[in-house]
């Protein structure tokens, strides 16, 4: 297997990942459909459910860093610089990113129905926010932009953030567009700074507001 990986295409690598991205979540899906039933991925919102999400979100991490590691990614590249400029600028992100959002809730209300099954505990939803705002940061615009930079700004940035919306179908039209109009600004502030912790940042914080939001419906 190693060989395997090692010896890829720079064009089967991205297959490979694209292949690993999918296909995990279907398998995850599956399982845990059986092993926690009502916890299925992006379904109830409850303690169940954002555990079953992490998982999953673990499980594609290992498995990136595991090809990354055979393929010689050097994921210092990638921008991982912690620091107050970064997070600054993260918060800073995150209050457009916010109001986008809080203007789709005045335009189209969205159906939590199906959501609004369960309680949720602050220490899981601080946990799965960390965990989605730095796998999706790190695979939405990190890894898409470093494999179609050599198209031009706007191109990979198009890319990163169409990506962004399709892995957002669930959330309607409405999220759709939201999530693309924030991966345009994601990656367009990705490509001039290349660093990804402004992103992480604003995306924990959109998430753990998101989620305090529907757990407060919930209660």
């Amino acid at each position: 297997m190693k060989s395997f990986i090692r010896n890829l295409t720079p064009r089967g690598e991205v297959f490979l990942v694209f292949a690993v991205w999918i296909g995990l979540g279907i398998i995850t899906r599956n399982i845990m459909g059986h092993l926690m039933p009502g916890a299925a991925l992006h379904g109830e919102f409850s303690n169940l459910g954002m555990v079953a999400v992490t998982i999953y979100q673990l499980l594609l991490a290992l498995v990136f860093l595991y090809i990354g590691r055979i393929r010689g990614w050097s994921f210092a590249s990638f921008g991982f610089q912690i620091s107050w400029k970064w997070t600054g600028l993260g918060v800073l992100l995150f209050v457009p990113a916010k109001l986008l959002y809080v203007l789709r809730r005045m335009i189209v209300s969205p159906n939590t129905a199906g959501l609004l099954d369960g309680r949720i505990t602050l220490p899981i939803i601080i946990i799965s926010s960390i965990m989605f705002g730095i796998c999706e940061e790190l695979m939405e615009v990190g890894y898409i932009i470093k494999v179609t930079e050599k198209y031009g700004m706007w191109s990979a940035v198009f890319i990163s953030a169409l990506i962004r919306a399709v892995i957002h179908t669930y959330q309607g039209p409405a999220g759709m567009a939201c999530a693309f109009v924030i991966g345009v600004t994601f990656g367009l502030v990705y490509w001039q700074l290349r660093q990804l912790w402004p992103l992480i940042v604003a995306h924990i914080l959109i998430d753990i507001i998101g989620d305090l939001q529907y757990a407060h419906q919930a209660a």
